[in-house]
């Protein structure tokens, strides 16, 4: 792949879009009581194409590209314009909601905890819900949420990373340095689940912390640097990645083995390397269908962001258990996704 080639001739807007249509269904299946049989199917069939171990794939790929074509001053405004504006609207939105279903009151308005989770949700703490923002839905009012706060951590190491130590070295001194920070935040990831509580707040903050997911974005990384002939490799080929990932699926689910997406384990490492090689044989086999089906919207971060709120309204309405609301929330955050690309994101992104 060439220095100079398209930086947009791929199909990761539309993976991106896939992976969070992934996790609204998976969190509205999860969340909402279905005995049924297909339910339960679909349900495991989509658990083991995780939404948010892709973004955070994708993630490390190309933020690494942005970080080494531009300024530390260029990447921060950059990274700000994509994130903040959307999600402020999203906030305040989320904020009407729980006003408007009696979730809040004046005197919790003005309260040091309403104003702490004010400043966590627009910052860089989005995991943090005080139990007074409780009331509305499932619970927190957007829990999706903690992925953003790793993002934007993730944001903040590699511009650390980049001018300290990876950019004047050369490309088997960064390949070294990367899995030797892979080595360490797998080793970390494993400590603190295996070693704390889930109840216990260590356990909580750990669950929070860029370095227990850090192995996913530096596999991206690892990819952008080895792009040449690792891109090579998989070109064309997402057909036979897509089987063998399938046929991995089915093993697993034929000796009852869960895999468990956030926990590194040789099951996880195994399915990591077959969804790195699945999704960048997609993103580059028949590149120009993502620029032909999206015309360069990328609406995968509205349908994020406004995934839970619409998710918690279903459940407040006690419109939960039926298939149609399953496919009205998928409508109404495309609507969503589509609104806020076009209103917010893309006339920031242009200024």
């Amino acid at each position: 792949m060439k220095a100079n080639e398209n930086l947009h001739d791929n199909n990761f807007d539309l993976l991106r879009l896939l992976a969070a249509i992934q996790v609204l269904v998976l969190h509205h299946l999860a969340f909402f009581t279905h005995s049924t049989y297909s339910y339960k199917t679909i349900e495991s069939i989509i658990w083991n194409f995780p939404g948010v171990n892709v973004f955070f794939l994708i993630s490390g790929y190309l933020i690494f590209q942005s970080i080494e074509r531009n300024s530390i001053a260029t990447f921060a405004i950059k990274r700000i314009k994509r994130i903040y504006p959307a999600l402020a609207v999203c906030f305040i939105l989320t904020l009407v909601l729980l006003v408007s279903f009696n979730s809040l009151n004046l005197k919790e308005i003005f309260s040091l905890n309403f104003l702490g989770w004010i400043f966590a949700q627009l910052t860089i703490f989005q995991f943090y819900n005080p139990d007074l923002v409780r009331d509305f839905g499932f619970g927190p009012p957007n829990g999706a949420l903690w992925t953003i706060s790793i993002e934007i951590q993730f944001y903040i190491f590699i511009a650390g990373l980049w001018y300290w130590l990876l950019k004047n070295k050369g490309k088997r001194q960064q390949n070294i340095i990367l899995v030797v920070l892979f080595i360490i935040s797998a080793t970390y990831n494993c400590l603190f689940h295996t070693y704390l509580l889930p109840d216990s707040l260590a356990y909580k903050l750990s669950f929070n912390f860029i370095l227990s997911y850090l192995y996913f974005f530096i596999t991206g990384i690892l990819v952008y640097i080895n792009k040449d002939w690792f891109i090579s490799k998989v070109k064309g080929k997402a057909f036979w990645w897509l089987i063998s990932f399938i046929a991995v699926c089915f093993l697993l689910a034929h000796f009852q083995i869960r895999y468990q997406r956030y926990v590194f384990n040789s099951i996880s490492f195994l399915m990591l390397i077959l969804l790195t090689g699945l999704v960048f044989s997609i993103a580059y086999t028949k590149s120009s269908i993502s620029r032909k089906i999206l015309v360069g919207n990328d609406i995968s971060y509205g349908i994020y962001i406004y995934q839970m709120p619409i998710i918690n309204l279903f459940f407040h309405l006690k419109y939960n258990t039926s298939l149609y609301s399953l496919l009205l929330s998928i409508a109404i955050c495309i609507i969503m996704g589509i609104l806020s690309w076009v209103l917010i994101e893309k006339p920031m992104l242009k200024r």
